[in-house]
């Protein structure tokens, strides 16, 4: 998964000379996990070049305000590792969405 893909805008003038070069990386969304009531990893091999991201989502079943511990996550180059601190004896699962940049 070495290849990173650009997308980007180029201007020219009359005469040829370039303007504004503008390229931005963009992401790619590979999957999710429900990190479920245990702590636990994902293994993604397309993270191993250090390109690796990650975002959570409440995985709901829930009352707002209710205290609750959340499962807590790192990416690393090899994958995904997630936890639950201590805290609330009421564990919450979340989803976890990954992908590469």
């Amino acid at each position: 998964m070495g290849v990173v893909m650009s997308a980007g805008l180029q201007c020219f003038s009359a005469t040829g000379e370039l303007t504004v070069n503008v390229t931005d990386t963009l992401p790619r969304l590979i999957g999710s996990v429900s990190t479920g009531l245990n702590s636990g990893s994902i293994k993604v091999p397309a993270f191993a070049d250090g390109r690796g991201f990650a975002f959570s989502m409440d995985a709901g079943g829930y009352y707002p305000g209710e205290a609750v511990n959340r499962a807590q996550f790192v990416v690393t180059t090899a994958g995904i590792d997630w936890y639950f601190p201590a805290g609330s004896p009421r564990l919450k699962s979340i989803v976890i969405v990954y992908g590469v940049m």
